[in-house]
Protein backbone atom coordinates (compact mmCIF):
# COMPACT_ATOMS: atom_id res chain seq x y z
CA UNK A 1 0.00 0.00 0.00
CA UNK A 2 1.38 3.42 -0.78
CA UNK A 3 1.66 6.67 0.92
CA UNK A 4 -0.95 8.04 -0.93
CA UNK A 5 -3.38 5.58 -0.20
CA UNK A 6 -2.27 5.09 3.42
CA UNK A 7 -3.70 8.42 3.70
CA UNK A 8 -7.48 7.81 2.36
CA UNK A 9 -7.71 5.08 4.38
CA UNK A 10 -6.38 7.03 7.45
CA UNK A 11 -8.91 10.15 6.90
CA UNK A 12 -11.46 7.44 5.83
CA UNK A 13 -11.49 5.62 9.06
CA UNK A 14 -11.51 9.22 11.00
CA UNK A 15 -14.87 9.93 8.98
CA UNK A 16 -16.47 6.02 9.16
CA UNK A 17 -15.81 6.94 13.16
CA UNK A 18 -17.03 10.47 13.46
CA UNK A 19 -20.14 9.81 11.07
CA UNK A 20 -20.45 6.74 13.21
CA UNK A 21 -20.79 8.75 16.58
CA UNK A 22 -23.43 11.23 14.74
CA UNK A 23 -25.82 8.10 13.51
CA UNK A 24 -25.50 7.27 17.20
CA UNK A 25 -25.85 10.67 19.51
CA UNK A 26 -27.04 13.03 16.41
CA UNK A 27 -25.80 16.08 14.98
CA UNK A 28 -24.88 18.32 17.64
CA UNK A 29 -23.83 15.60 20.19
CA UNK A 30 -21.84 14.39 17.37
CA UNK A 31 -20.05 17.18 16.27
CA UNK A 32 -19.65 19.76 19.01
CA UNK A 33 -17.40 17.21 20.89
CA UNK A 34 -14.80 18.84 17.95
CA UNK A 35 -15.61 22.47 18.06
CA UNK A 36 -12.60 23.32 20.91
CA UNK A 37 -10.00 21.06 19.47
CA UNK A 38 -10.44 22.33 15.75
CA UNK A 39 -10.54 25.94 17.22
CA UNK A 40 -7.53 25.23 19.00
CA UNK A 41 -5.64 23.66 16.24
CA UNK A 42 -6.44 27.10 14.37
CA UNK A 43 -4.60 28.60 17.08
CA UNK A 44 -1.49 26.54 17.94
CA UNK A 45 -0.91 24.80 14.21
CA UNK A 46 -2.12 26.94 11.18
CA UNK A 47 0.54 29.30 9.79
CA UNK A 48 0.22 32.74 10.23
CA UNK A 49 1.95 35.84 10.89
CA UNK A 50 2.85 35.93 14.47
CA UNK A 51 4.52 39.64 14.53
CA UNK A 52 2.14 40.65 17.37
CA UNK A 53 2.92 37.88 19.90
CA UNK A 54 6.93 38.13 19.47
CA UNK A 55 6.78 41.92 19.75
CA UNK A 56 4.76 41.28 22.89
CA UNK A 57 7.64 38.73 24.11
CA UNK A 58 10.54 41.39 23.30
CA UNK A 59 13.21 38.89 23.22
CA UNK A 60 14.92 38.58 19.93
CA UNK A 61 16.07 41.34 17.66
CA UNK A 62 14.86 39.70 14.19
CA UNK A 63 11.13 38.47 13.96
CA UNK A 64 10.98 34.36 13.79
CA UNK A 65 9.72 33.11 10.42
CA UNK A 66 6.24 31.96 10.75
CA UNK A 67 6.33 28.43 8.59
CA UNK A 68 4.11 25.44 8.91
CA UNK A 69 3.82 21.90 7.65
CA UNK A 70 1.52 21.27 4.76
CA UNK A 71 -2.21 21.03 5.81
CA UNK A 72 -2.18 17.47 4.67
CA UNK A 73 0.60 16.48 7.23
CA UNK A 74 -1.14 18.36 10.32
CA UNK A 75 -4.30 16.39 9.28
CA UNK A 76 -2.42 13.10 9.39
CA UNK A 77 -1.15 13.65 12.51
CA UNK A 78 -4.60 14.46 14.26
CA UNK A 79 -6.28 11.92 12.75
CA UNK A 80 -3.73 9.16 13.85
CA UNK A 81 -3.53 10.18 16.95
CA UNK A 82 -7.86 10.18 17.21
CA UNK A 83 -7.51 6.68 15.94
CA UNK A 84 -4.68 5.58 17.94
CA UNK A 85 -5.90 6.78 21.15
CA UNK A 86 -8.21 3.92 21.93
CA UNK A 87 -5.81 1.44 22.00
CA UNK A 88 -3.54 3.65 24.52
CA UNK A 89 -6.30 4.56 26.51
CA UNK A 90 -7.04 0.60 26.49
CA UNK A 91 -3.61 0.43 28.03
CA UNK A 92 -3.90 2.55 30.50
CA UNK A 93 -6.87 0.82 31.64
CA UNK A 94 -5.23 -2.46 31.13
CA UNK A 95 -2.00 -1.11 33.39
CA UNK A 96 -3.86 1.20 36.03
CA UNK A 97 -3.34 -1.49 39.28
CA UNK A 98 0.16 -1.77 38.43
CA UNK A 99 0.83 2.01 38.15
CA UNK A 100 -1.38 2.22 41.54
CA UNK A 101 1.22 -0.79 42.61
CA UNK A 102 4.27 1.64 41.56
CA UNK A 103 3.10 4.48 42.74
CA UNK A 104 2.38 3.18 46.30
CA UNK A 105 -0.22 5.86 47.48
CA UNK A 106 1.77 8.95 45.73
CA UNK A 107 -0.24 10.75 43.29
CA UNK A 108 2.27 12.73 41.40
CA UNK A 109 3.57 9.23 40.47
CA UNK A 110 0.30 7.60 39.67
CA UNK A 111 -0.35 10.49 37.26
CA UNK A 112 2.40 10.96 35.72
CA UNK A 113 2.44 7.05 34.85
CA UNK A 114 -1.26 6.73 34.45
CA UNK A 115 -1.78 10.55 32.46
CA UNK A 116 1.40 11.69 31.86
CA UNK A 117 3.38 8.62 29.87
CA UNK A 118 0.36 6.66 28.14
CA UNK A 119 -1.00 9.89 26.83
CA UNK A 120 2.05 11.26 25.71
CA UNK A 121 3.53 8.50 24.19
CA UNK A 122 -0.08 8.08 22.22
CA UNK A 123 -0.09 11.78 21.19
CA UNK A 124 4.17 11.21 20.04
CA UNK A 125 3.65 7.28 18.86
CA UNK A 126 0.91 9.45 16.17
CA UNK A 127 3.54 11.98 14.96
CA UNK A 128 6.19 9.42 14.94
CA UNK A 129 4.35 6.85 12.30
CA UNK A 130 3.20 10.21 9.98
CA UNK A 131 6.88 11.39 9.74
CA UNK A 132 8.14 7.94 9.33
CA UNK A 133 5.65 6.53 7.23
CA UNK A 134 3.03 8.19 5.77
CA UNK A 135 4.50 11.71 5.22
CA UNK A 136 8.35 11.21 5.57
CA UNK A 137 10.06 14.53 5.75
CA UNK A 138 7.38 16.53 6.90
CA UNK A 139 9.64 18.38 8.96
CA UNK A 140 11.58 21.26 7.04
CA UNK A 141 12.21 23.08 10.04
CA UNK A 142 12.79 22.72 13.76
CA UNK A 143 9.59 24.63 14.39
CA UNK A 144 7.55 22.58 12.52
CA UNK A 145 8.02 19.66 15.53
CA UNK A 146 5.78 21.52 17.73
CA UNK A 147 3.29 22.23 15.05
CA UNK A 148 2.87 18.51 14.24
CA UNK A 149 3.05 17.88 18.39
CA UNK A 150 -0.06 20.36 18.90
CA UNK A 151 -1.93 18.49 16.42
CA UNK A 152 -1.55 15.19 17.68
CA UNK A 153 -2.40 16.61 20.78
CA UNK A 154 -6.09 17.80 19.13
CA UNK A 155 -6.62 14.35 17.50
CA UNK A 156 -6.37 13.26 21.06
CA UNK A 157 -8.97 16.05 22.70
CA UNK A 158 -10.93 15.41 20.15
CA UNK A 159 -11.35 11.33 21.00
CA UNK A 160 -11.29 12.37 24.51
CA UNK A 161 -14.37 14.69 24.05
CA UNK A 162 -16.76 11.87 22.10
CA UNK A 163 -15.75 8.71 23.31
CA UNK A 164 -15.26 10.15 27.50
CA UNK A 165 -17.00 12.88 27.64
CA UNK A 166 -20.83 12.22 25.97
CA UNK A 167 -22.22 12.85 29.32
CA UNK A 168 -21.30 16.29 29.33
CA UNK A 169 -23.72 16.99 26.58
CA UNK A 170 -26.83 16.55 28.27
CA UNK A 171 -27.30 19.98 27.70
CA UNK A 172 -28.16 21.48 31.54
CA UNK A 173 -26.17 23.97 32.84
CA UNK A 174 -23.79 22.16 35.13
CA UNK A 175 -22.77 19.70 31.43
CA UNK A 176 -22.28 23.33 29.77
CA UNK A 177 -20.37 24.80 32.23
CA UNK A 178 -17.91 21.52 32.43
CA UNK A 179 -17.60 21.93 28.63
CA UNK A 180 -16.68 25.36 28.26
CA UNK A 181 -14.57 24.81 31.08
CA UNK A 182 -12.45 21.85 29.15
CA UNK A 183 -12.79 23.88 25.88
CA UNK A 184 -10.79 26.32 27.54
CA UNK A 185 -8.19 24.70 29.95
CA UNK A 186 -8.36 21.11 29.19
CA UNK A 187 -8.04 21.22 25.41
CA UNK A 188 -5.31 23.60 25.13
CA UNK A 189 -3.80 22.07 27.75
CA UNK A 190 -2.98 19.01 25.63
CA UNK A 191 -1.25 20.68 23.23
CA UNK A 192 1.02 22.60 25.71
CA UNK A 193 2.21 19.55 26.82
CA UNK A 194 3.42 18.14 23.67
CA UNK A 195 4.61 21.52 22.17
CA UNK A 196 7.34 20.16 25.07
CA UNK A 197 8.61 16.99 23.11
CA UNK A 198 7.12 18.43 20.12
CA UNK A 199 10.23 20.89 20.51
CA UNK A 200 12.37 18.45 21.26
CA UNK A 201 11.24 16.49 18.13
CA UNK A 202 12.05 19.23 15.54
CA UNK A 203 15.48 19.93 17.06
CA UNK A 204 16.87 16.14 17.06
CA UNK A 205 15.50 16.11 12.98
CA UNK A 206 18.58 18.19 12.81
CA UNK A 207 20.75 17.37 15.34
CA UNK A 208 23.38 14.33 14.66
CA UNK A 209 24.84 11.51 16.45
CA UNK A 210 23.57 10.01 19.97
CA UNK A 211 22.52 14.30 21.26
CA UNK A 212 19.21 13.76 18.76
CA UNK A 213 18.52 10.64 21.21
CA UNK A 214 18.91 13.03 24.51
CA UNK A 215 17.36 15.83 23.19
CA UNK A 216 13.97 13.65 22.24
CA UNK A 217 14.32 12.08 25.61
CA UNK A 218 14.43 15.26 27.72
CA UNK A 219 11.42 16.49 25.77
CA UNK A 220 8.95 13.30 26.31
CA UNK A 221 10.24 13.46 30.15
CA UNK A 222 9.26 17.36 30.74
CA UNK A 223 5.82 16.30 28.87
CA UNK A 224 5.42 13.65 30.51
CA UNK A 225 6.32 15.01 33.95
CA UNK A 226 4.41 18.15 33.39
CA UNK A 227 1.17 16.74 32.45
CA UNK A 228 1.17 14.49 35.60
CA UNK A 229 1.86 17.34 37.45
CA UNK A 230 -1.24 19.07 36.43
CA UNK A 231 -3.77 15.96 36.63
CA UNK A 232 -2.32 15.66 40.55
CA UNK A 233 -2.79 19.00 41.10
CA UNK A 234 -6.92 18.95 39.93
CA UNK A 235 -7.18 16.31 42.29
CA UNK A 236 -6.99 18.86 45.05
CA UNK A 237 -10.42 20.73 46.33
CA UNK A 238 -7.65 23.16 48.04
CA UNK A 239 -8.58 27.03 47.11
CA UNK A 240 -4.80 27.34 47.37
CA UNK A 241 -4.19 24.95 44.96
CA UNK A 242 -6.82 26.32 42.58
CA UNK A 243 -4.56 29.49 42.86
CA UNK A 244 -1.56 27.91 42.38
CA UNK A 245 -2.82 25.92 38.89
CA UNK A 246 -4.64 29.24 37.46
CA UNK A 247 -0.68 30.56 37.62
CA UNK A 248 0.61 27.58 36.45
CA UNK A 249 -2.04 27.71 33.74
CA UNK A 250 -0.41 31.30 32.38
CA UNK A 251 2.81 29.64 32.81
CA UNK A 252 2.56 26.92 30.16
CA UNK A 253 1.42 29.71 27.95
CA UNK A 254 3.98 31.94 28.57
CA UNK A 255 6.69 28.93 28.48
CA UNK A 256 4.93 27.57 25.00
CA UNK A 257 5.39 30.85 23.23
CA UNK A 258 8.83 31.10 24.48
CA UNK A 259 9.57 28.17 23.42
CA UNK A 260 8.50 28.12 20.07
CA UNK A 261 10.39 31.27 18.84
CA UNK A 262 13.40 30.28 21.18
CA UNK A 263 12.78 26.95 18.27
CA UNK A 264 12.01 29.19 15.12
CA UNK A 265 15.55 31.53 16.73
CA UNK A 266 17.30 28.19 16.59
CA UNK A 267 15.64 27.48 12.81
CA UNK A 268 16.96 30.99 11.84
CA UNK A 269 20.69 30.34 12.83
CA UNK A 270 21.00 27.02 11.52
CA UNK A 271 19.00 28.22 8.10
CA UNK A 272 22.13 31.28 8.10
CA UNK A 273 25.02 29.01 8.67
CA UNK A 274 24.19 25.64 6.97
CA UNK A 275 21.46 26.48 4.51
CA UNK A 276 17.99 24.43 4.28
CA UNK A 277 19.68 21.15 3.87
CA UNK A 278 20.59 20.00 7.37
CA UNK A 279 20.56 16.08 6.63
Amino acid sequence: MNRITSQYVLFGCVLLLLATNIARTGWIAGLLPLLAPFAWLWVFALDRKELAVHVALNKYSETPRSTSPALNTIALCMSASWLIAPVFVFMGEWLNYFFATIASGDSLTYFVLRAGLTEELLKFSAVLLVIKYLAPGAIKHPADGIILACASAMGFAAYENIFHNLHLFEMDSGAIKAYMLGAFIRVPLHALYSALWGAALGIATFTRGPHRYMVLTAGLFAAIFTHGLWDTLAQSKSGWIFAMMIVLYGFFWYGYLLLRYKVATIEMTTSTTSGDNHE
